[in-house]
């Protein structure tokens, strides 16, 4: 299981979430 976590440049959030 993966989890990633990732702040963008400009204040945003991504996460993407891997099994």
């Amino acid at each position: 299981e993966i989890t990633a976590l990732q702040f963008d440049d400009i204040g945003g959030l991504q996460m993407a979430v891997g099994t």
